[in-house]
């Protein structure tokens, strides 16, 4: 799912300029995640390196409609961009894993709008990897979000991706994002499922809220 959204927040705290505080203080600690949540070892570097690979396998895809590959090019570019100038923290549940990342940069969100939304809301992307036939097919739709947290500097998406690889039986994968530009930094979460449900969406904004609160009301 993906809304564009406005002002998230007051006005006061939109206008303040960037914290003081360490942006690593800026981070959701563990008992900001939701409850049972264990925190759990990761870096920028390897979201990064996710960032680079996604990039490099939609250079070779055959996307459908063709038009949304340029699109999806400039989001992974984007991400790789959000991710060097940040930093990230991750908790997981029994099957939760959720990630929450604060950038000094303004996120790009008109790119992840061209990527997933309008025509571009369902794509299809063909490739291999080792010889193997691989085949996802992408769903996203928008997440409705509390009036607070609505403006033209948010985006929070649901996508189902169901992937195909060679003659195994299709399995799907179910994320949530969001992110917001808050005072002159950017606030990136992501929620998925390690067993291929689909999370909470109430938990989801919750969990968006929160990280968003944090920068926005921190000193």
């Amino acid at each position: 799912m993906v809304i564009v959204v406005s002002g998230c927040g007051s006005t006061a705290a939109q206008d303040s300029g960037k914290p003081a505080s360490p942006r690593d203080e800026l981070l959701l600690s563990e008992s900001e995640f939701p409850a049972g949540s264990k925190m759990q070892p990761i870096t920028t570097e390897q979201l990064e390196d996710g960032a680079s690979e996604f990039a490099e396998i939609l250079e070779r895809a055959v996307t459908t409609p063709p038009e949304c590959a340029t699109g999806q090019l400039g989001l992974a570019a984007t991400m790789k961009g959000f991710y060097e100038d940040a930093s990230v923290a991750a908790a997981l549940t029994d099957s939760t894993i959720y990630t929450t990342t604060v950038a000094d940069r303004e996120f790009d969100l008109g790119s992840q709008s061209d990527a997933t939304s309008d025509k571009c809301a369902d794509t299809t992307q063909k490739f291999d990897i080792g010889g193997t036939a691989v085949a996802g097919v992408t769903r996203n739709e928008k997440i409705d979000l509390p009036s607070d947290l609505q403006g033209d500097n948010v985006v929070a998406i649901r996508s189902k991706t169901t992937i195909t690889f060679g003659s195994d039986s299709p399995r799907d994968e179910v994320r949530y994002q969001g992110f917001a530009v808050v005072r002159g930094m950017s606030v990136g979460v992501s929620v998925a499922d390690l067993d291929g449900g689909s999370p909470d969406t109430a938990e989801f904004v919750d969990f968006f809220a929160a990280a968003v609160r944090k920068v926005e009301n921190a000193k």
